[in-house]
Protein backbone atom coordinates (compact mmCIF):
# COMPACT_ATOMS: atom_id res chain seq x y z
CA UNK A 1 0.00 0.00 0.00
CA UNK A 2 1.24 3.30 -0.98
CA UNK A 3 2.39 5.79 1.93
CA UNK A 4 -0.12 9.21 1.52
CA UNK A 5 2.40 11.92 1.18
CA UNK A 6 1.02 15.93 1.98
CA UNK A 7 2.89 18.21 -0.52
CA UNK A 8 1.81 21.05 2.44
CA UNK A 9 3.63 19.09 5.33
CA UNK A 10 7.46 19.19 3.86
CA UNK A 11 9.79 20.30 6.21
CA UNK A 12 11.54 23.73 5.79
CA UNK A 13 15.15 24.37 5.74
CA UNK A 14 15.83 28.53 4.94
CA UNK A 15 19.29 29.04 4.27
CA UNK A 16 19.71 32.55 3.58
CA UNK A 17 16.87 32.27 0.39
CA UNK A 18 18.26 28.99 -0.56
CA UNK A 19 17.25 25.60 0.14
CA UNK A 20 18.54 22.42 0.61
CA UNK A 21 17.44 19.25 -1.14
CA UNK A 22 17.54 16.11 0.48
CA UNK A 23 20.59 15.34 -1.28
CA UNK A 24 22.02 17.67 1.03
CA UNK A 25 22.84 19.93 -1.98
CA UNK A 26 22.30 23.91 -1.56
CA UNK A 27 20.18 25.56 -4.50
CA UNK A 28 18.91 28.83 -4.72
CA UNK A 29 15.57 29.72 -4.93
CA UNK A 30 14.48 30.20 -8.62
CA UNK A 31 10.91 30.74 -8.34
CA UNK A 32 7.75 29.48 -6.71
CA UNK A 33 7.99 26.79 -4.21
CA UNK A 34 5.93 24.79 -6.01
CA UNK A 35 8.45 25.11 -9.11
CA UNK A 36 11.18 24.47 -6.50
CA UNK A 37 9.39 21.07 -5.28
CA UNK A 38 9.25 19.79 -9.14
CA UNK A 39 12.87 20.46 -9.28
CA UNK A 40 13.92 18.68 -6.21
CA UNK A 41 11.90 15.71 -7.81
CA UNK A 42 13.58 15.80 -11.05
CA UNK A 43 16.96 15.73 -8.63
CA UNK A 44 15.61 13.00 -6.54
CA UNK A 45 14.13 10.78 -9.69
CA UNK A 46 17.94 12.06 -11.61
CA UNK A 47 19.92 10.52 -8.37
CA UNK A 48 17.96 7.10 -7.86
CA UNK A 49 18.50 6.70 -12.01
CA UNK A 50 22.27 6.87 -12.10
CA UNK A 51 22.24 5.31 -8.36
CA UNK A 52 20.48 2.06 -10.08
CA UNK A 53 22.44 2.54 -13.60
CA UNK A 54 19.72 3.41 -16.01
CA UNK A 55 19.51 5.98 -18.87
CA UNK A 56 17.37 8.63 -19.67
CA UNK A 57 16.72 6.28 -22.37
CA UNK A 58 16.37 3.21 -20.86
CA UNK A 59 14.24 4.40 -18.02
CA UNK A 60 11.80 6.33 -20.83
CA UNK A 61 11.66 3.19 -22.52
CA UNK A 62 10.45 1.61 -19.10
CA UNK A 63 7.75 3.82 -18.53
CA UNK A 64 6.30 5.22 -21.94
CA UNK A 65 8.25 8.44 -22.50
CA UNK A 66 11.20 9.39 -25.04
CA UNK A 67 14.37 10.60 -23.95
CA UNK A 68 13.35 14.29 -24.10
CA UNK A 69 9.99 13.86 -21.85
CA UNK A 70 12.28 12.34 -19.51
CA UNK A 71 15.25 15.00 -19.35
CA UNK A 72 12.14 17.59 -18.82
CA UNK A 73 11.17 15.86 -15.81
CA UNK A 74 14.63 15.80 -14.25
CA UNK A 75 15.18 19.41 -15.44
CA UNK A 76 12.08 20.72 -13.07
CA UNK A 77 9.07 20.46 -15.34
CA UNK A 78 5.36 18.98 -14.41
CA UNK A 79 4.82 15.47 -13.83
CA UNK A 80 1.80 13.27 -13.66
CA UNK A 81 1.12 11.29 -10.49
CA UNK A 82 0.76 8.38 -12.87
CA UNK A 83 4.34 9.02 -14.13
CA UNK A 84 5.98 9.17 -10.95
CA UNK A 85 4.19 6.13 -9.55
CA UNK A 86 5.76 4.31 -13.19
CA UNK A 87 9.35 5.68 -12.21
CA UNK A 88 9.32 4.56 -8.55
CA UNK A 89 8.42 1.33 -9.63
CA UNK A 90 11.04 1.23 -12.12
CA UNK A 91 13.65 2.49 -10.01
CA UNK A 92 12.13 0.18 -6.74
CA UNK A 93 11.87 3.14 -4.80
CA UNK A 94 8.27 4.54 -3.56
CA UNK A 95 6.78 7.69 -4.96
CA UNK A 96 7.21 9.71 -1.13
CA UNK A 97 11.44 8.81 -1.62
CA UNK A 98 11.24 10.55 -5.12
CA UNK A 99 8.83 13.55 -3.44
CA UNK A 100 11.40 14.19 -0.44
CA UNK A 101 12.21 17.70 -0.22
CA UNK A 102 13.51 20.07 2.14
CA UNK A 103 10.27 23.04 0.83
CA UNK A 104 7.99 23.54 2.88
CA UNK A 105 4.11 24.58 0.81
CA UNK A 106 2.00 27.13 2.06
CA UNK A 107 -1.30 27.53 1.02
CA UNK A 108 0.04 31.20 0.21
CA UNK A 109 2.08 29.34 -2.75
CA UNK A 110 -0.65 27.58 -3.70
CA UNK A 111 -2.88 30.51 -4.35
CA UNK A 112 0.56 32.51 -6.04
CA UNK A 113 1.58 29.73 -8.29
CA UNK A 114 -2.23 29.55 -9.51
CA UNK A 115 -2.24 33.62 -10.10
CA UNK A 116 1.12 33.15 -11.96
CA UNK A 117 -0.23 30.36 -14.31
CA UNK A 118 -3.52 32.64 -15.42
CA UNK A 119 -1.24 35.83 -16.43
CA UNK A 120 0.68 33.66 -18.64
Amino acid sequence: MLQTTNLLCFKTMLISKCFTTCSGEIMGTKGTNFENILVTVGDNIRRYRAKRGYTLDQLGLDIGLDKSNMYRIEQGKNITLLTLMKIAAVLEVTPADLLRSEVKLKLEDAEDFMKSKSKK
